[in-house]
């Protein structure tokens, strides 16, 4: 009976938690769009879009790639939403959608405190820096999630 009881408790706490990740995403994610709206893209921001737009796949890897301070990888994910129609003017919505998996990692995947889980995604770097001003370093959250989460998988495949 005892264990029964504990097995709802801890699935209420789950619950709990769960709304909360939902709650911080859609939140981050709003305060994202809202703040991307009206935030007038740099040349840096134009100048990796422009390269995604008008150069082949081979000239953005043999030619782009030892001039530019961007990864490759940041400059094809531009690429593809290009291809699938977006406008420069919306440039932030890709890096917010990048920042958004990373946020989901956090939150869902690792074990760092709540407080850090709740307040990071709203962090000026996090929130502007990386996200809104529509640079490759969004695809830094992911890394940095992904790195927390494995950390703690360290001593599971030993």
């Amino acid at each position: 009976m005892e264990e029964k009881e504990s097995i709802n408790k801890k699935n209420k706490l789950n619950i709990k938690e769960q709304i909360a990740n939902l709650i911080i995403i859609l939140l981050f994610v709003f305060c994202c769009l809202v703040i991307g709206y009206f935030h007038e893209p740099w040349s840096d921001e134009a100048q990796s879009w422009l390269i995604a737009r008008e150069q082949t796949i081979g000239e953005i890897f043999f030619y782009n790639s030892r001039y530019e301070g961007t990864f490759p990888l940041w400059i094809l994910i531009l690429k593809l939403f290009i291809n699938l129609g977006l406008e420069y003017q919306n440039i932030y919505i890709v890096s917010t959608i990048i920042s958004t998996i990373g946020i989901c990692i956090l939150l869902y995947k690792t074990n760092i405190p709540k407080i850090i889980k709740y307040l990071l995604p709203f962090s000026f770097f996090v929130l502007y820096q990386y996200t809104v001003v529509a640079r490759n370093y969004s695809l830094f959250i992911i890394a940095f999630a992904m790195l927390l989460w494995l950390y703690e998988k360290r001593h599971e495949n030993v």
